[in-house]
């Protein structure tokens, strides 16, 4: 409330007669009485949802005054509803795929490498894994509610036919766990995200950047730091060798966001078998980290 306002009802409280204050006591008593009931029913709501897979690495550190209770029940809601409007089998390239759960359980895997393999030779990839959102960030793209900071950990990572450690996965930290930024574009039905990094720092950061490659081809990503000095994410060259091929031009809105895949499917419409394998997997994959 302003200066202007709080002189404006000040003006009109003086006025007011004996039985006119009483009853705006009660309705200031009872507003007063409302607002802390709501603030304990949205502080039990949070609780439950967190309960949940998806959002059991939700972190609370902004809302820890009272008065952002209610922004934070928003966030919540918004965060619990994500995977299940993303669920689905998505193409991330001619021969790998990603289908997740609306519990936020995701396989990534390439059945049939292209590479030339001998007759019964293991190939592929398959990264099992349970993803977990941690907080939400304002999305500059209007078809995006919001941006969703991922915790993920990866229960199966198998590659050629043998397990890999975490040493032979750059973008995983310890227990295999790593973070990156996501969206979903319910018109396009585009998934997209930054280049997923073993650290928070990294993972979540949402400086805008420029998409480029080095000498060999390969992907990198240009962002500034605060400081102002340039971060590379992926490659193996200098700054100084990278040309840009990318800046913001292509509706990311200069966020360090790509599209990693299109919906070929929703959930709804993954054959049974597809799903009960996947949750399968995620089961098992667990069990065996419990065994071991």
């Amino acid at each position: 409330m302003n200066d202007l306002e709080s002189g404006l009802i000040s003006s009109i409280l003086i006025h007011l007669c004996d039985d006119d204050m009483r009853q705006l006591a009660w309705v200031s008593e009872t507003a007063t009485w409302l607002h802390e009931l709501s603030l304990t029913v949205v502080e039990g709501y949070v609780r439950r949802q967190m309960e949940a897979p998806s959002l059991t690495r939700w972190s609370r550190e902004a809302y820890h005054e009272r008065r952002h209770r209610m922004l934070e029940g928003h966030h919540v809601r918004c965060s619990s509803q994500y995977f299940a409007r993303v669920a689905g089998l998505y193409r991330l390239s001619q021969s790998t795929t990603l289908l997740i759960s609306p519990s936020g359980t995701f396989v990534n895997e390439a059945p049939n490498s292209p590479r030339g393999l001998a007759p019964g030779t293991s190939h592929g990839h398959r990264f099992v894994g349970q993803a977990s959102i941690a907080a939400v960030a304002p999305s500059p793209d209007s078809q995006m509610d919001y941006l969703y900071k991922l915790d993920r950990s990866y229960t199966e990572c198998t590659a050629e036919g043998r397990a890999m450690t975490v040493e032979d996965l750059p973008f995983v930290g310890e227990a295999y766990r790593c973070f990156s930024v996501a969206g979903f574009r319910p018109e396009t039905l585009e998934l997209l995200e930054n280049r997923p990094c073993p650290e928070k720092g990294g993972g979540w950061n949402l400086r805008p950047g420029v998409l480029s490659t080095d000498s060999t081809g390969q992907e990198v990503l240009l962002r500034f730091s605060e400081q102002g000095t340039v971060v590379v994410l992926g490659g193996d060259d200098e700054e100084s060798d990278l040309e840009p091929i990318w800046d913001g031009g292509d509706g990311s809105s200069g966020l360090p966001l790509r599209v990693v895949g299109v919906q070929e499917q929703a959930w709804a419409q993954v054959p049974k078998a597809k799903k009960n394998s996947l949750l399968h997997a995620f089961d098992n994959s667990l069990l065996q980290q419990v065994a071991t």
